[in-house]
């Protein structure tokens, strides 16, 4: 696959063209032209079927025949998934190795003959007796004891009021002053990628998206892959009409973890086609580059450090 990144970027660079002006032709994500030219085929892991598409519109950009490049594409995208199986099969044999140790580790070795020293067992029943009747006399004792305080004073003692004295000016109790909520601020570094400051002074900060097409979703944090919200899945197709909300926390690996300043939230969506974006219940309009793309794309959001 690198050889064929490698050979459509040469083709690009004599024909004086710029990696916009393919996504211009092909109607293609920036970000999936770079990775090809890369030959990074992970980057389409779940994508593999839309590679082939991918590579024959770049192809047909830079006058390339597709056909010369057909049988090496599809054996890289063979040797990534054979490769991907054996990585998987690995990991289960590992699961399985760490398991049956810990089964030998924790399990009791068999029982030898003999007697075994047991405890003593306690008497609750006694222990509550005895308890019980020390709570009893202790409260007799208290009663006598007040009630031989209160014959030697008297209760009817009149109220001492003090009167109020009024304070200067300068020794009044400060007002409190209510915190200034800064407003929060997106910035666009490129089409995919928004910065967003101040979000952690927002009431009920959320990052809502509204499916107006039949999408395939996948979230990551920090390039790790989360649960979708409400969901023990790791990816989710969404119906026409229903939304996916990232509040202040997130799940990897069945630990609920709270978002922090730092972190980098990745949306992967199978289809964009005017899925509509809401920002702490405000309405944001993505880059229109990638807004109506037809195809898979990603939108990270980076979240910032406080700005005083």
């Amino acid at each position: 696959m690198k050889e064929i990144g490698m050979f459509l970027k040469e083709n690009r660079i004599k024909q004086a063209l710029t990696i916009k002006d393919i996504a211009d032709k092909t109607k293609m994500n920036i970000n999936i032209i770079k990775n090809i030219e890369a030959g990074n085929v992970s980057y389409f892991e779940n994508d593999l079927t839309y590679l082939r598409y991918y590579v024959r519109s770049y192809s047909n950009a830079v006058n390339v025949d597709f056909d010369s490049l057909e049988k090496e594409l599809d054996k890289a995208s063979i040797d990534y998934t054979q490769s991907m199986a054996i990585l998987e099969k690995e990991k289960m044999k590992t699961l399985n190795e760490n398991i049956k140790v810990k089964r030998q580790q924790f399990s009791q070795p068999p029982s030898k003959g003999g007697f075994r020293k047991t405890r003593g067992s306690v008497d609750w029943t006694l222990v509550s007796l005895i308890t019980i009747v020390a709570l009893i006399a202790g409260f007799l004792i208290y009663s006598i004891a007040i009630n031989l305080v209160n014959k030697d004073n008297p209760t009817d003692v009149p109220p001492v009021i003090d009167n109020p004295v009024d304070k200067p000016d300068d020794e009044k109790d400060p007002i409190e002053e209510q915190p200034i909520i800064a407003d929060l601020k997106i910035t666009k570094e490129d089409p995919n990628t928004y910065l967003i400051t101040n979000w952690q002074q927002q009431k009920d900060f959320n990052i809502k998206t509204v499916f107006v097409v039949n999408t395939w979703t996948q979230i990551q944090v920090n390039d790790q892959v989360v649960n979708i919200p409400q969901d023990n899945n790791l990816s989710k197709t969404f119906a026409p009409g229903e939304e996916l909300v990232l509040k202040d926390k997130y799940t990897l690996n069945e630990v609920e973890q709270e978002f922090k300043a730092g972190d980098v939230i990745s949306i992967r969506y199978g289809i964009m086609r005017g899925n509509k974006f809401v920002i702490n219940n405000e309405d944001y309009q993505l880059d229109a580059s990638i807004a109506d793309v037809s195809g898979p794309t990603s939108v990270i959001f980076k979240l910032d450090q406080e700005v005083e």
